[in-house]
């Protein structure tokens, strides 16, 4: 009976080994990670928020691009499960209200006196997006994303200075349908781009709502923080490149690639913490019908549409 148990146990033992070797092959030759090589690849968190000052009037400068007067209402029109459309609108007592127009109902949104509301969206693009401006110079972002005007939200924007005006002017966006291209003038006659509040350059650089490129070539998330190397230092962007999808051979698959002076490639990770590939570009080719290949020092390729 005793070597009958042992016996058991012995063959119990056996099988035991042999799924734990299954699972390890298993791992390593079936679920092995894919990923370009990566072992020497770093990630950090975004830096400080950029800063730049320019020896600009721009009142003088901009004069006839500041706007005095705006509309009192804004329409929007949504469509995904549902259908929602209304307008954002300025009432008789100067409140910010939003309407939703099909069941004929007005909701109040923001209690401020309201001197300016401006859309830096064109109406018939699936989404609500205004600025305001109240008397007091605060800004506020109003957004609604869905047909469920619950949803509604009025984010404050902290500004510098008291914001007196919207200006008409273009940002220049990687893509024309970008959602932020607004510009406003404070009361220290300073124009900042919303929403990083960084001072107002021509050679702005909006990439996909996500990267904001500075006319120095510094890099900034969409909320003015600097992407920075693990010593601080900004990158310096030198090409941008965006894939028509996700590229899954690069970790975390991103679908915008930064490449700096120094030949790296860099992408932003949860908006928040940037990582840096370990391999350097040789060169990047675009070929026909917008393949794109970005070929790496060690003659791998980074092969997408873009």
């Amino acid at each position: 009976m005793k070597n009958k148990i042992m016996l058991i146990a012995k063959i119990l033992l056996m099988v035991m080994i042999v799924i734990f070797i299954g699972l390890i092959i298993f791992r390593f030759v079936y679920h092995k990670e894919t990923y370009i090589d990566t072992l020497n690849s770093k990630i950090t968190d975004v830096g400080d928020i950029l800063s730049y000052t320019y020896d600009i009037n721009y009142v003088e400068e901009y004069k006839d691009n500041i706007i005095y007067s705006t509309v009192n209402e804004i329409e929007y029109y949504i469509v995904d499960d549902s259908v929602l459309y209304g307008r954002v609108l300025i009432g008789d007592d100067k409140k910010l209200y939003i309407t939703n127009d099909i069941i004929e109902k007005t909701y109040l949104i923001l209690d401020e006196k309201i001197k300016f509301i401006y859309s830096g969206k064109d109406s018939d693009i699936d989404i609500c997006s205004v600025y305001v401006i109240t008397e007091m110079g605060q800004l506020y972002h109003v957004g609604l994303a869905n047909s469920d005007i619950s949803s509604v939200f009025v984010d404050q924007i902290t500004t510098p200075s008291p914001i007196t005006n919207f200006i008409n002017i273009n940002i220049a966006m990687y893509f024309e349908d970008n959602d932020y291209g607004v510009v406003v003038l404070a009361e220290n006659n300073k124009m900042y781009y919303v929403p990083t509040m960084i001072e107002y350059d021509e050679n702005i650089l909006n990439v996909l709502d996500t990267y904001i490129i500075y006319n120095d070539g510094a890099i900034s998330n969409f909320f003015g923080n600097a992407l920075v190397d693990s010593n601080n230092n900004n990158y310096i962007a030198t090409t941008v490149v965006v894939a028509n999808e996700l590229i899954e051979e690069l970790k975390y698959s991103p679908n915008i690639l930064i490449i700096t002076n120094d030949n790296k490639i860099i992408y932003l990770v949860d908006d928040i913490k940037v990582y840096e590939h370990s391999l350097r570009v040789d060169k990047v080719i675009v070929k026909e019908n917008n393949n794109i290949n970005v070929i790496l020092e060690n003659n791998e390729i980074i092969e997408f549409e873009g």
